[in-house]
């Protein structure tokens, strides 16, 4: 959907308004805030980007447009920038979480608590954000996120929601799920922060890998 909204000229920490553009909402993924000066007052605009970088900076008016276009809105969570080591906090951020593909919990010597280091697929660093912030993000039923091995050695261990699954750590399982995973055997490594590729819909066992195989060719 193509919403018209303001747009924003950015020079350093001034901001001007330019034209109007119309923005395809179904590719919007991160809204930040930015403190500039508009027209001599210092204002809250915001950052519009997409897989690409920044589509445009817009007003608080504008923002309220494109929201009330996306249906549900994307909840906003605080993120931080960090710079040589030290931690500095952004304005409040909307996102669109299915960007996420890794979540990699970081120490700074400036800030209590641990940061969550949040990645696209390409390793890019979106942003960083606090414990609340992470939980907002996994609040959608990405709960009990474990990486999984395939008795297949050879294969890349991966992450998967478990739901309200029980398994144990160090222990192998046929498992089967919900999306396009195939249904095998797979040691279960531990708790992950990472972003799940699947949903587990159906655990057997415990087994052993021959055993577990015999199970899921049945």
């Amino acid at each position: 959907m193509y919403v018209n909204i303001n747009s924003y000229k950015v020079s350093g920490s001034v901001a001007k308004q330019s034209v109007n553009v119309n923005i395809n909402t179904d590719y919007m993924k991160v809204i930040i805030g930015l403190r500039l000066t508009v027209d001599g007052k210092s204002e809250t605009l915001y950052d519009i980007t997409n897989d690409s970088g920044r589509v445009c900076v817009t007003n608080d008016q504008s923002l309220k447009k494109l929201l009330e276009s996306m249906g549900e809105a994307p909840k906003p969570i605080t993120t931080y920038k960090v710079v040589n080591g030290i931690a500095k906090e952004n304005e409040t951020r909307y996102v669109d979480f299915t960007t996420i593909t890794k979540i990699t919990p970081i120490k700074i010597n400036n800030f209590k608590g641990l940061l969550y280091e949040c990645s696209s697929l390409l390793n890019t660093v979106l942003f960083n954000t606090d414990e609340e912030g992470y939980q907002t993000i996994l609040m959608d039923g990405v709960k009990n996120i474990k990486q999984i091995q395939s008795c297949d050695l050879s294969a890349i261990p991966f992450e998967v929601d478990f739901g309200v699954n029980d398994v144990t750590d160090g222990f192998t399982y046929s498992l089967t799920f919900d999306g396009p995973t195939r249904q095998e055997c797979y040691t279960i490594l531990g708790d992950s922060l990472n972003i799940p590729q699947d949903t587990v819909s159906q655990v057997s066992g415990p087994l052993n890998c021959e055993e577990c195989k015999s199970v899921s060719s049945e």
